[in-house]
This record gives structure tokens, sequence and C-alpha cells, in this order.
């Protein structure tokens, strides 16, 4: 997949520019806005904001 997306092979073993064009295409292909199925139609940045609440609060019931 790396080489489809522009990542060439010669770059994948240095790690430096291959991990910065993962990162670049991620960011630019990747909406953390869109509603996911798996995520129960919610989308990743309020399912990762009510995970970390469910989190947070099931640490605050253990402490007491």
């Amino acid at each position: 997949m790396a080489a489809s997306q522009g990542v060439r092979s010669d770059e994948a073993g240095g790690g430096g520019p291959a991990r910065l064009g993962v990162f670049e295409f991620i960011e630019s292909f990747y909406n953390p806005r869109r509603r996911h199925s798996a995520l129960g139609y919610v989308s990743p940045e309020r399912f990762e904001a009510q995970s970390t609440k469910m989190e947070e609060d099931r640490e605050g019931a253990v402490a007491v």
C-alpha cells in the first residue's frame, strides 16, 4: 500500500520521511468528523471523548 500512496520503498527502512509521508496521507484522507458504523454512528472525535469520560468516571468511582 505504501508504494501506491507515494511512499518509496527505499524510504520505508529509513523511518523519518516514510513516517512523514504516512502521517500526511492519513491527515489529508482521514475525516475525524465522519460517523462510523463500527463506533455506533458517532464520529471518532466524539467516540474518543465519550470513552475518555467513561474511563475517568470509572477511575473516579474506584478511587472513592
